[in-house]
């Protein structure tokens, strides 16, 4: 296996920075030939970042008394961005279908409380960013405004090279940045909603997630929980807000796989030789590079433990060397879990192979990248840190990629013990 590859799907709430922008209509707007069975909108809306080549689609709507949405013909149903150019657009919406529909939802007989859903799109068509102005009602033949929009164009979302999520269970893990991605902007005054559309017409309603910190008060991630029915390219329906912001949301791809290479809950442990203290005569420096190890982490192998059929915590982390920057941390996170649990077997493993080079340990390369240790290989491991929560049967019960909670790791340990 090369080195390991870092892959958090970020997604930026993009609306903290200011940037180019484009203006559709922020001026009022004039009735104009609106006939009894039509209404006139004025599009009142910000593109934070707009650039060249990108357009505007134009639906409107109205919603059933059942949820559903019903689209309504109108025009114009898309327009171009000029960035810094505001354009004046009026959009005229036919109204009949919906006043004749008894189970149109919010408005009456002579009222149609008409929606829009706008989607920002690239050049070559693909979805940036969308926005909804909720229905409102609006009698034919009058022209109203709608209540101000911000676009926030988004970076795209990223994977690793070896699919993340897979059929059944998955434990997702988001981060928000500002629309130049350098800048994270996740934080618990922020709130994050995730709903999923599948291939053949699935739907995963939303569902808050929960914000962690990845290093304290530094930068944090949202972690949920998604059960995924089947493979293949699904979409994130992503919804963000913090005080006195509004609601921002945003839609991405991503592929599901049947299965994943990474050892998995429910999985059989790998048996697998680790770096103990009696390896190196009781050293502890020359098995990790935690600058304050604990050496319980370093008293028991992986396979030893496993032959013990005894509940276990298994770490991936290596705080000199950790390509994500936040194995540090996350060992650090551990070391009090550990001293709560004295019951419980942890043990560290170093993913990368160390040479203990004039009293200090360096990575051995290959072909210039990090070298994974055989356990690392063993535990098909594309990303670090990672920890595992083994039972006495053998098999992973709980894991964590990059970051947990306090609680989350705290009910994986309880779940094993309880047997």
């Amino acid at each position: 296996m090369s080195a390991i590859r870092r892959h958090i799907l970020a997604w930026p709430a993009a609306l903290l920075a200011v940037m180019a922008t484009a203006c559709l209509d922020d001026r009022s707007v004039s009735p104009n030939e609106v006939d009894g069975a039509s209404v006139r909108l004025g599009l009142n809306a910000m593109i934070v970042g707009a650039v060249a080549g990108q357009t505007v689609q134009i639906r409107a709507f109205y919603q059933r008394t059942d949820q559903t949405e019903i689209t309504l013909s109108s025009s114009p149903t898309s327009v171009s961005v000029t960035p810094g150019v505001a354009q004046q657009v009026a959009v005229v919406v036919r109204v009949a279908e919906c006043l004749a529909d008894p189970q149109q939802a919010g408005g009456t007989s002579s009222r149609c409380a008409v929606g829009i859903a706008l989607t920002l799109v690239d050049e070559n068509g693909t979805p940036i960013d969308e926005q909804t102005v909720p229905p409102k009602q609006v009698p034919p033949g009058t022209t109203t405004v709608p209540d101000p929009i911000v676009f926030a164009p988004v970076a795209q979302v990223s994977f690793g090279t070896v699919p993340v999520l897979r059929v059944g269970d998955n434990r997702t893990i988001y981060t928000l940045t500002d629309p130049t991605g350098q800048k994270q902007v996740a934080g618990p005054n922020r709130t994050l909603t995730v709903g999923y559309a599948g291939p053949n017409g699935e739907t995963i309603a939303p569902q808050p997630q929960t914000f962690i910190w990845a290093i304290e008060g530094v930068n944090g991630v949202y972690v949920g929980h998604t059960n995924f029915p089947t493979a293949g390219n699904w979409t994130a329906k992503f919804s963000t807000s913090a005080p006195g912001s509004p609601v921002e949301t945003s839609n991405g791809s991503f592929p599901v796989a049947q299965t994943v290479n990474v050892v998995s809950p429910g999985d059989p442990a790998p048996s697998v030789k680790t770096p103990t203290l009696a390896d190196v005569g009781g050293d502890v420096s020359k098995v990790s590079s935690d600058p304050n190890p604990v050496k319980a982490f370093y008293q028991t192998s992986e396979d030893a433990a496993l032959a013990a059929h005894k509940p276990f915590v298994l770490i991936f982390a290596t705080p000199k060397f950790c390509q994500s920057a936040v194995c540090g941390p996350t060992l650090d996170k551990l070391k009090p879990v550990a001293a709560a649990h004295p019951e419980m077997t942890f043990i560290n493993v170093e993913p990368y192979q160390l040479d203990d080079s004039s009293g200090t340990l360096q990575p051995v390369l290959t072909n210039g990248a990090l070298t994974p240790v055989p356990a690392t290989d063993a535990f098909k491991l594309s990303v670090e840190p990672y920890v595992f929560v083994v039972g006495a049967d053998g098999k992973v019960s709980s894991s964590f990629e990059l970051v947990f909670s306090p609680e989350e790791i705290g009910a994986a340990i309880k779940a094993v013990e309880n047997g």
